[in-house]
C-alpha cells in the first residue's frame, strides 16, 4: 500500500466540518464521515489505475486542509493533481464569498458571523455528473429511499466503492437499472443522464436545459451544486419548513422572502436555516 500526505491551502476563512455538514450529501455513498476524528473519506477511481484511491480529508488548522491518499499502485504527479482538483470541487474551494459577506452584512448578522467563521460552502460530489444522479434520486423519494438508491448505484461500480463513471454503466439498459438500482421510473432518466455525460456534454449547455426527470426543483438543485445560488430548489420538505416557521408555503412567497439576497437567494435561505438549527440535516 502506497500513501501520500498533502497539505492544501483552502480559501480563508474555511471550516471543513461546516462544509461537510452543510447538507445531506454527507449521508450518501461513497462519502463516509468519522465525526469523532472529523475525517471525511471516500474512494475515487482514476482512469489509468486498476484500483481505486482512498482519500481521507481533515483540517489540522484553520489555514490548511490535509489529504491522505492510499493506493495499491504508485501515484504519478498527474494522478495527484487530478485528486487535488476533485477534492477542490468536493470542498467548494472555488467559491468566492466576498460579495456574499457584503450582502449578509446588511441582511443577517448571524449568517455574517457564520461566514466569518469559515462556513457557507456546500459539500459537493467530485463531479457534476455525480451530483446530477444523486439529485435525480432525491426526487419524489423519502431520504431513506434516496440513500438506498445511491448505495445500490455505487455497488454497480467495478470496485463497489466508487461512484461509477458513465463509461462503466453505458451498456446497461433501463430494465437493468430498474432491477439493480431499484429506482423505479427514474431508470429511464438515469439512462438519459448517463448517455448525456458519456458524450462529454458541454457543462453550461446542460445547466441551461431542463433534463427530463429532474424538473424545476431538480434543475435548480443541480445549478446550486454547480455554484449558481440564484434560485431556491423548493420541494415538499422545504415547503413544510416554511409553513412551520413562517406560515407560508407557496413558492412565490418563499422566493420573495430572499429576493434581497440577489444571486445568493439559496445561500440566504440555507445559511439562515443552518444558524437557527445546526443539526437540521439529520443523522
Amino acid at each position: 500500500m502506497n500513501s501520500i500526505r498533502l497539505i492544501l491551502k483552502p480559501p480563508v476563512p474555511y471550516n471543513l466540518v461546516s462544509t461537510i455538514l452543510s447538507h445531506g450529501w454527507i449521508n450518501l455513498s461513497p462519502f463516509q464521515y468519522n465525526s469523532k476524528e472529523a475525517v471525511l473519506s471516500r474512494f475515487e477511481r482514476i482512469t489509468d489505475l486498476s484500483e481505486p484511491i482512498q482519500i481521507q480529508i481533515n483540517q489540522p488548522n484553520k489555514n490548511s486542509v490535509a489529504l491522505n491518499l492510499f493506493s495499491e499502485e504508485k501515484l504519478k504527479k498527474e494522478h495527484v493533481n487530478e485528486i487535488k482538483t476533485r477534492v477542490g470541487r468536493i470542498l467548494s474551494f472555488d467559491q468566492d464569498n466576498g460579495e456574499l459577506l457584503s450582502v449578509a452584512r446588511s441582511l443577517n448578522s448571524e449568517v455574517l458571523t457564520y461566514l466569518k467563521q469559515g462556513g457557507g460552502r456546500l459539500l459537493r460530489s467530485s463531479s457534476l455528473y455525480e451530483d446530477v444522479v444523486k439529485t435525480l434520486f432525491t426526487t419524489n423519494a423519502s431520504w431513506s429511499f434516496t440513500k438506498q438508491m445511491v448505495h445500490n448505484y455505487v455497488q454497480l461500480s467495478t470496485s463497489s466503492q466508487t461512484f461509477p463513471d458513465p463509461d462503466e454503466l453505458y451498456n446497461l439498459t433501463e430494465l437493468d437499472f430498474r432491477k439493480l438500482v431499484k429506482c423505479g421510473y427514474r431508470a429511464r432518466y438515469l439512462k438519459v443522464i448517463i448517455e448525456y455525460f458519456k458524450d462529454d456534454i458541454n457543462r453550461n449547455e446542460f445547466l441551461s436545459n431542463s433534463l427530463m426527470g429532474l424538473g424545476k426543483y431538480g434543475m435548480a438543485h443541480v445549478n446550486v451544486m454547480a455554484g449558481n445560488f440564484s434560485d431556491i430548489p423548493i420541494d415538499s420538505e422545504v415547503r413544510s419548513y416554511f409553513e412551520k416557521e413562517f406560515n407560508i408555503s407557496d413558492d412565490n412567497s418563499i422566493h420573495r422572502r430572499y429576493r434581497d439576497w440577489g444571486p445568493y437567494k439559496f445561500l440566504g435561505y440555507k445559511l439562515e436555516r443552518h444558524v437557527k438549527s445546526k443539526n437540521w440535516i439529520g443523522s
